[in-house]
């Protein structure tokens, strides 16, 4: 459509400007399309860096590294889990936010009561975000030990250690 307006007023022939728009609609949507796939790419290899420096203790640089070699192998399977757990969250917040929301325009319905609905809607929003952002976390690091597991054996790293303390115990 902007295309289309843009490329009329040029004196072109109908169907050469018609012709034109289509094609630029069509690089403007494969360029946004390139831009959600990277950001996604992006973010999934870059998903495990809070767990990485909280529970291994790597500084910013090393924690990108290492949640970058923790996802490569697995990153189409890192990607569906994030996107289910996306959708799951999204959803749970969603509807709780929705209803707040509704009850919130009934109460402040008039025009002049517009400054409280949007303050109390914002700290409805805050809450439901802090009781939403835990489980999201929650879901991220399980995934983060998930792939480690996989990936590296940690479950058996664990368990020769664990034994290792129990026979030093004796």
């Amino acid at each position: 459509m902007i295309g289309l307006g843009v490329t009329a007023g040029t004196g072109g022939s109908g169907a050469g400007a018609a012709v034109l728009g289509l094609m630029i609609m069509l690089v403007l949507l494969v360029g946004v399309v390139f831009v959600i796939v990277m950001s996604l790419f992006v973010f999934a290899v870059f998903l495990f860096s809070t767990q990485v420096i909280v529970i291994e203790g790597y500084g910013p640089i090393g924690a990108l590294r290492r949640s970058w070699n923790l996802v490569t192998g697995s990153f189409w399977r890192v990607v569906g889990i994030l996107v289910v757990t996306w959708l799951l969250v999204g959803v749970l917040q969603w509807l709780p936010a929705y209803v707040v929301q509704l009850v919130l325009q009934i109460l402040f319905s008039a025009p002049e009561e517009f400054f409280m609905l949007q303050s109390f809607s914002t700290i409805a929003n805050y809450v439901i975000l802090i009781v939403f952002l835990p489980i999201q976390m929650t879901a991220l690091t399980l995934l983060y030990y998930d792939v480690r597991v996989r990936k590296e054996g940690l479950d058996l790293e664990l368990k020769v250690h664990s034994d290792n303390l129990a026979t030093e115990a004796l």
